[in-house]
């Protein structure tokens, strides 16, 4: 909040300038129009200032997808639990904010239990964590594809 402090006190100082020589200088006509000259340049400066503040803000809200070598960090994951699953369909990856969301798409035996499974999630999940913190992870199970 540095820099907040610092805007305001630079506004404040020029909002504090601009109406003691507009005093000052009262007797002269053309410097009426000095302070909402500066108040208008003032405006516009806040509202650059915002305009970046916000688009960054958007940027950070919007899903994006993620750099290559975080998708292979996590495809080290999925190779920690290659023995527990029956097939692997893929991985959906996604970044919102600070917060990368993942998605496992496997399919198990039929007869493998639901404490197996979530099991073997608990440990990609785990394995998700280390490599970044700020992750969720899911399976998402799909059936078993038939090869004819």
């Amino acid at each position: 909040n540095v820099i907040l402090l610092k805007k305001n006190l630079i506004f404040d100082s020029v909002a504090l300038i601009t109406i003691t020589a507009a005093f000052i200088f009262r007797e002269i006509p053309a410097f009426a129009y000095v302070e909402p000259a500066v108040c208008i340049l003032c405006a516009f400066y806040i509202a650059f200032n915002n305009f970046k503040i916000i688009r960054k803000a958007v940027s950070d809200l919007l899903d994006q997808t993620l750099d290559e070598n975080t998708q292979l960090k996590i495809l080290k994951c999925v190779s920690k639990i290659w023995g527990s699953i029956d097939d692997f369909h893929g991985i959906r990856t996604r970044r919102s904010g600070h917060v990368v969301y993942v998605d496992l798409v496997v399919s198990f035996e039929s007869e493998c239990s639901y404490a197996e499974i979530y099991k073997t999630y608990e440990t990609f999940a785990a394995a998700v964590k280390e490599v970044l913190p700020s992750s969720e992870s899911s399976f998402v199970i799909m059936e078993k594809t038939k090869n004819e």
